[in-house]
């Protein structure tokens, strides 16, 4: 195999595990978000609601569908046509997330015309803090999912999690944009509206 054949093997593999890196973490985010939900702990009806993976809405420019991660069509009785959709973009890609992703992401939602739409970008990296400026300005809400590695549990006496009491926002803040942020307590950090929320529930019964 030559050096151009090599190179070439290699760019292959490294998109196929990171392809597959990132759809593990999509389908952490979509059980996780699935089960909330068909609890009736979202403050969304389930029997109003369908979520989807990997499901296609129709861009004009593009004329064709614009495929997004993950989805959560909000129905009206009796109605066949959603009305409002809540769009989840999932990245795990071992780096920062930039505004340009971010303004990628947003193009994308004002292409799927016709529908209400809320979107949400989670990740297991950090933001660049021009993103939460961008985020903010756009109504987009941004998630950060910490790996095991990044965070300390501590157990009250029957042995379950304890989580801190207070909402910091400049806690917050730094979790959301430092890349090697050390969390006590704590893997989800989320910031959507001018606010903070500490998990899921809080996040999607706000919006």
């Amino acid at each position: 195999m030559g050096p151009e054949e090599t190179d070439k093997h290699h760019a292959v593999n490294y998109f196929m595990n990171t392809t597959k890196k990132g759809d593990k973490f999509e389908d952490l985010v979509y059980i996780k978000i699935e089960a909330l939900l068909k609890n009736r702990e979202l403050g969304l009806d389930p029997d109003a609601c369908t979520i989807y993976q990997k499901k296609g809405y129709y861009s004009a420019l593009r004329e064709k569908d614009i495929i997004v991660d993950i989805s959560i069509e909000v129905f009206r009785k009796g109605s066949s046509e959603p009305i409002m959709i809540w769009v989840i973009e999932c990245k795990d890609y071992g780096d920062t997330i930039s505004v340009n992703e971010v303004e990628e992401f947003d193009t994308k939602m004002t292409q799927i015309t016709g529908l209400n739409t809320k979107a949400i970008i989670v990740s297991s990296n950090a933001f660049q803090r021009g993103t939460l400026t961008f985020a903010r300005n756009r109504h987009i809400a941004l998630v950060r999912l910490l790996p095991d590695n990044q965070v300390t549990w501590y157990s009250n006496f029957d042995g379950m999690p304890q989580y801190p009491e207070a909402l910091n926002p400049k806690l917050f803040e730094d979790a959301l944009t430092i890349e090697n942020f050390q969390s006590e307590g704590r893997n989800f950090y989320a910031f959507g509206n001018r606010k903070i929320f500490a998990d899921w529930i809080a996040l999607f019964r706000h919006f």
